[in-house]
């Protein structure tokens, strides 16, 4: 009954989402085709305060970042790109326009093609509910081993159970990265010439510290017109809010 429950959740979770279609996402193709870069980008952003499925969700994203493209505004567009590649992984046009936006603004590749990057891809690879079925699934074998174990045992038996054991370690991977990594708030920096941090949201204050451009920060407090942030190297200040790119969509 355990085996099925978990096969039958798994199953329902890997299942192909159904294909979302509204008038205003159709209003948004339209007006793109048309050449109104405006017109389709202000059409996409109001569809995306609907209730989509990821998978079209990280449609609407990606095309926003063609749009951003298509008016020059290229760091919007890196930012589109990838909260695009968030809600869907293997998009490959996602991860091809990523990457061309950041090299068109000489920002470092979002793939550096180092050992560490490809292991954080291969991880990063399957969306949450993707990653939620693998674990399950590699319950399975851990499950029929124990059993075989449990009724006939002997060493054969035993090996087996280990061998299941590091299956099910594996398949639970790219859901331990999530569990260890996941973090709110994860923002892009847009502008060209990097952002200064503050100590308070104002100008007149020196600054305190810089992010680069393209580098990537976590909300941790807001004000009007300012975020307070901590960037990758620990250091927090404040940004004003038409610096940064929320990548959560």
């Amino acid at each position: 009954m355990l085996l099925a429950l978990i096969a039958l959740f798994a199953c329902a979770t890997l299942a192909p989402a159904q294909p979302q279609s509204s008038p205003l996402l159709a209003e948004a193709e339209r007006l793109y085709r048309a050449r109104d870069w405006r017109g389709a980008e202000a059409a996409w952003e109001e569809a995306l305060t609907l209730d989509l499925s990821d998978a079209v969700r990280a449609r609407v994203c990606r095309n926003l970042g063609n749009t951003a493209y298509r008016l020059d505004e290229l760091p919007r567009a890196v930012g589109w790109f990838e909260a695009a590649r968030r809600l869907a992984p293997r998009d490959r046009d996602a991860w091809t326009n990523l990457e061309l936006a950041r090299r068109k603004l000489e920002w470092p590749p979002a793939d550096r093609g180092d050992l560490r990057s490809g292991i954080e891809r291969v991880l990063r690879s399957l969306t949450a509910r993707e990653a939620e079925a693998l674990a399950l699934l590699g319950l399975l074998p851990f499950a029929l081993c124990a059993a075989f174990e449990a009724l006939r045992g002997g060493r054969a038996a035993k090996l087996c159970v280990l061998a299941a054991v590091f299956a099910a370690l594996a398949c639970a991977a790219p859901l331990l990265h999530r569990a260890f990594t996941a973090r709110d708030g994860e923002c892009l920096v847009l502008a060209r010439e990097g952002a200064a941090l503050r100590a308070e949201p104002s100008d007149a204050l020196a600054p305190v510290g810089r992010l680069d451009a393209g580098s990537r920060a976590w909300r941790i407090d807001a004000w009007p017109e300012w975020v307070r942030v901590e960037a990758e190297d620990g250091a927090r200040g404040w940004v004003p809010a038409a610096q940064l790119f929320e990548l959560a969509r």
